[in-house]
């Protein structure tokens, strides 16, 4: 049961996550620019600086997300239905979310990748957990717009932007290691991960119909474009392909949602199979 103790105890988790984002920022914690610190373990698979400008977008739904759960909780305990349940249910994980964001800035401007990655790991399990919480909840009763807004697309879109940050942060620890890439070049090890991350946010899009998951994976791969075709032909071809592909995934997916949300419907297990 959503209660008031968990709605305080949400916001000081996330003011504790933002404050420490600008603390990186403002200050920056170790003198490290967050920025700098990816260039000390160059990868083809880094996108362009630009591309981190999502993380504003994460924070704003994660405030969305907030300011929901507290107007849920003004409503009388009768009329909180699935917001309430849904939002209780993913309390626990939201707050250990919220430390995993804030220790990885931390680890990883004190250079400790190892550390980084394992942290990152623990925010991905994490935002995994919600969203299949989300996607339980949706098989019994299907959400509004505004709870589709407001708890669903906020940690959608979270969550694929840590599935790319994962790969990217995996190459720099590998890096950090001194691999090479051996037996394959860096240009082509960054076209697997390209077709890695495209994959995912195909799957997503057509049979979890989540086309917003598969719009970050679009904008991650133009950031990889942006940064490494200039470099690489290869890895631009690659890089233009894989989006093509996703764009074309994640507008069949939303027309689907749409049209499931519209109609106030869930899809069933074997329409996900036809979609896939």
């Amino acid at each position: 049961m959503l209660t008031k103790r968990m709605v305080a105890i949400n916001w000081m988790a996330y003011i504790f996550m933002v404050a420490t984002n600008m603390m990186a920022v403002m200050l920056p914690l170790n003198q490290m620019d967050t920025g700098a610190i990816s260039a000390l373990y160059p990868n083809k698979f880094v996108p362009a600086g630009f591309t981190f400008a999502i993380w504003g977008l994460i924070y704003l739904l994660l405030l969305a997300h907030l300011v929901f759960c507290t107007w849920t909780l003004r409503l009388p305990l009768a009329a909180r239905g699935t917001s309430g349940a849904l939002i209780a249910a993913i309390h626990p994980l939201f707050v250990l979310s919220c430390a995993f964001n804030a220790g990885w800035l931390v680890a990883w401007h004190y250079l400790q990748v190892p550390l980084s990655l394992g942290i990152m790991l623990g925010l991905f399990g994490c935002l995994l957990a919600i969203f299949n919480r989300i996607s339980r909840s949706e098989k019994t009763c299907a959400l509004t717009y505004i709870q589709h807004v407001t708890l669903e697309t906020p940690f959608i879109i979270y969550f694929a932007w840590i599935n790319v940050a994962l790969m990217a942060n995996t190459s720099a620890l590998l890096v950090h290691a001194g691999w090479e890439g051996i037996p394959l070049q860096a240009w082509q090890w960054s076209c697997i991960l390209i077709g890695t991350a495209a994959a995912v946010g195909i799957w997503m899009a057509l049979y979890w119909l989540r086309p917003a998951f598969t719009a970050v994976i679009v904008w991650a791969l133009f950031g990889v474009y942006s940064a490494q075709a200039p470099g690489n032909a290869s890895i631009g071809q690659v890089a233009l392909a894989a989006m093509a592909a996703c764009v074309v995934a994640a507008a069949i997916g939303f027309w689907k949602k749409r049209s499931l949300v519209l109609n106030n419907v869930q899809p069933s297990r074997s329409k996900r199979r036809f979609l896939q």
